[in-house]
């Protein structure tokens, strides 16, 4: 059971779905990781074999490590980065998560320092889904909820968007306590519906136009 059902929300309310940030966020920190550590590696590699004739000889042992001409401190260092970027984004990964209820929309942050951002369903007036070329490709977007009188409420990128989005008008419509009748309900669902299939078309035209380039540039080139 997630944090939020298990602290936050109360006897009254029913769970509809519960979200977990998507997977990109892991995979980011472990590519540019990895990329940090073999850069490491290929410089410090080739710094000793182009400039290590002329350092300065050096021996410097700690506890676990031991530092000398061959054995420099540059891959530790691209180490550190590497951590630097990893660990940010892991966290961000396994400490987010949302859940849409029957009433409102609650977004939790944090491991130790937990925030708690959430809007009723009443005070959204209008969703926003931001894509990314890599976002059509796996599958992710980041939303913006439009809200009455408070702060919008920016969510992080989540597999499927719009199932959420849907999700949520469906549960305003079922809701007695808020005004949202039929005709509203599929008047959102059509928008919401020619919001993907233009986001999706502004692609497709920027990869067109992309492979045109390309194809232009090897002709040239050739």
């Amino acid at each position: 059971m997630s944090y939020i059902q298990r602290s936050i929300l109360s006897k009254q309310e029913k769970p509809i779905l519960a979200i977990r940030p998507h997977w990109i966020y892991a995979f980011e920190g472990i590519l540019f990781g990895a990329i940090l550590i073999i850069l490491g590696i290929l410089v410090d590699h080739y710094f000793y074999i182009y400039y290590g004739q002329y350092a300065t000889s050096f021996e410097i042992d700690l506890k676990w490590i031991h530092f000398d001409n061959q054995n420099t401190p540059i891959p530790w260092l691209f180490f550190a980065a590497a951590c630097a970027v990893f660990f940010p984004l892991f966290i961000a990964y396994i400490d987010q998560e949302i859940v849409l209820t029957d009433q409102r929309i609650i977004y939790k942050k944090g491991l130790i320092f937990v925030r708690i951002d959430e809007i009723d369903l009443d005070d959204i007036r209008a969703e926003h889904v931001e894509h990314g070329w890599f976002g059509w490709f796996i599958g992710y977007g980041r939303v913006r909820m439009n809200c009455r009188f408070i702060e919008d409420l920016h969510l992080p990128a989540i597999s499927d968007p719009y199932k959420m989005i849907r999700k949520s008008h469906t549960a305003r419509m079922e809701n007695p306590s808020i005004h949202y009748d039929d005709a509203m309900f599929q008047t959102n669902m059509q928008k919401i519906k020619l919001q993907q299939e233009k986001a999706k078309n502004q692609l497709q035209v920027k990869f067109r136009v992309l492979r045109q380039k390309i194809k232009k540039n090897f002709k040239s080139s050739s």
